[in-house]
């Protein structure tokens, strides 16, 4: 009951947000999202608690002077708890947010990795109330355009 409540609060705080975030998070910001594979062929998706809520893929916002590389191998380890080597990520390519609240750019990244069990760090659980692998061929009712997006640029949409 608490946690249904937790995250009906963060998808209230994310409509109160939205004039806000289409003022600051325009077409000259850059974001990241990894597209996890694992080699049973599945897909690691997260559900963020400020947000649309949707299964999505890890990912967020650069730190200043950072690198849309280390920014993917940071939000990886931060959302899921897997830590994998900078050198198995590889570049997808970028595209616009689907969202039109927030029209900023996605720079998309691709890892394939042995399947492991997510962990959300203790002090992420506020950020990430959900994580889970989904086959490709089953993704959720309910997950995020940017999926769709990246699997495309990866041919597997």
């Amino acid at each position: 009951m608490l946690r249904e409540g937790y995250i009906r609060l963060g998808a209230l705080a994310y409509k109160a947000m939205g004039p806000f975030m289409r003022l600051y998070l325009t077409h000259k910001h850059l974001r990241v999202r990894v597209l996890l594979l694992s080699d049973t062929n599945e897909i690691l998706l997260v559900r963020s608690w400020l947000g649309h809520q949707s299964w999505s893929m890890p990912g967020g916002g650069l730190q200043r002077g950072e690198l849309p590389l280390d920014a993917a191998v940071r939000e990886v380890q931060e959302e899921t708890g897997l830590s994998v080597p900078r050198f198995k990520f590889q570049g997808l390519g970028s595209f616009t947010n689907p969202y039109k609240t927030a029209p900023f750019t996605i720079a998309c990244f691709v890892v394939t990795i042995k399947k492991q069990q997510p962990a959300t760090a203790a002090h992420r659980k506020l950020e990430i109330f959900d994580a889970a692998w989904f086959p490709l061929k089953k993704l959720p009712t309910d997950c995020s355009p940017t999926v769709k997006k990246a699997l495309k640029l990866r041919n597997l949409a």
